[in-house]
C-alpha cells in the first residue's frame, strides 16, 4: 500500500472556509495523511487561519495521519 500525503494551500482569510477545505481533504478516501497543516514558513509566511482541533478530530475519526 502506498501512502500519499495531501498538502493544502489555503490563502483565504476565512477560517471556516479554510477548515472546511482541509476537512474535505481528510475525508477523501484517496488521502492517507495531511502534510503541513498550518502552511507556515518560518520567517516567510504566517500560519493559515484554521481550526486545528476540528481538523485533528476529523483525522482521528477517519484514521488519517498528520505531518
Amino acid at each position: 500500500m502506498s501512502w500519499w500525503p495531501a498538502y493544502m494551500r489555503c490563502f483565504s482569510a476565512n477560517e471556516a472556509d479554510n477548515t472546511a477545505r482541509i476537512i474535505r481533504a481528510a475525508q477523501n478516501p484517496n488521502v492517507h495523511m495531511l502534510g503541513h497543516l498550518t502552511g507556515r514558513l518560518l520567517l516567510e509566511r504566517e500560519a493559515y487561519k484554521v481550526n486545528q482541533q476540528a481538523i485533528i478530530d476529523v483525522c482521528a475519526e477517519t484514521g488519517r495521519g498528520l505531518n
